[in-house]
C-alpha cells in the first residue's frame, strides 16, 4: 500500500503534463507565404517561439497576434527570432511566419507553452535547488496552470450554454410563429372553400 502515493503522482504527472505544449520541426515555406502556430492559452500562460531559416543572407518576417487577430509586435529584418510572450487575456494567440521573398526558404521551429516554456536550468542554479525540489516546483507549476486551463474551460462552457439557451429562445419563437402563420393561412384556406362551395351551392 506504500506505493500507492507514487502512483498517483504518475498519473497525476501524466494528466497535467497535456497542459503544455512543446514541438520542433521543419518547414519548407513557399514564396510569399505565411504559416501560423496557434494556441489556446489561458491568461499568464508563457509561449516561447524560435524560428530560423537556414538559406545564408536571408531574412523572414514574424508576426505575433492576440485573441482578436491583431497585431501585437512585428519582427523584420533577421534570420533568427526568439519570441517570448505572456498574455493578460484568455484566447488563441498565434506566431505568423511570413516569406517576403519568391523562393522558398527553410525554417526551423521551436514552439513551447505552459511549463516546457520555462527555463528551470537557471531557476535551479539561483536556488541552489535540488532535483526532487525542482521536480517539486514544476509540479506546482503544472498544477497551476492546470487550475488556470480549467477556468478557461468554465469560462469556454458557460458561453456555450448562454449561446445554445439563445439559439433555443430563437427556435421557440420561430416555431410559435410557424404554428400561428400555419393556424391563420388554414383558417384562410377553410373561409374561401367554404365561399367556392357555397356559390356553386355544393354544401
Amino acid at each position: 500500500m506504500r506505493y500507492i502515493p507514487f502512483f498517483l503522482a504518475i498519473l497525476v504527472l501524466c494528466q497535467l503534463s497535456s497542459e503544455s505544449l512543446a514541438v520542433e520541426f521543419d518547414l519548407i515555406l513557399e514564396g510569399e507565404e505565411d504559416f501560423c502556430l496557434d494556441e489556446n492559452l489561458a491568461a499568464g500562460t508563457l509561449i516561447v517561439a524560435e524560428v530560423t531559416i537556414y538559406e545564408e543572407n536571408k531574412t523572414i518576417n514574424l508576426d505575433l497576434k492576440n485573441e482578436n487577430d491583431e497585431i501585437i509586435k512585428k519582427y523584420e529584418g533577421s534570420n533568427y527570432y526568439r519570441v517570448a510572450y505572456t498574455p493578460f487575456n484568455d484566447g488563441v494567440y498565434s506566431v505568423c511566419a511570413h516569406n517576403p521573398y519568391s523562393v522558398p526558404l527553410t525554417l526551423s521551429i521551436v514552439f513551447n507553452s505552459g511549463i516546457d516554456a520555462k527555463d528551470y536550468t537557471q531557476f535551479a542554479q539561483k536556488k541552489n535547488f535540488q532535483t526532487i525540489e525542482l521536480d517539486v516546483k514544476k509540479v506546482e507549476d503544472l498544477i497551476e496552470l492546470m487550475r488556470d486551463q480549467l477556468s478557461v474551460i468554465v469560462a469556454n462552457g458557460e458561453e456555450q450554454l448562454a449561446e445554445a439557451d439563445k439559439v433555443s429562445s430563437m427556435l421557440i419563437l420561430f416555431s410559435f410563429v410557424t404554428a400561428i402563420s400555419v393556424m391563420v393561412v388554414a383558417s384562410f384556406q377553410t373561409t374561401y372553400l367554404k365561399r367556392f362551395f357555397q356559390r356553386r351551392k355544393m354544401i
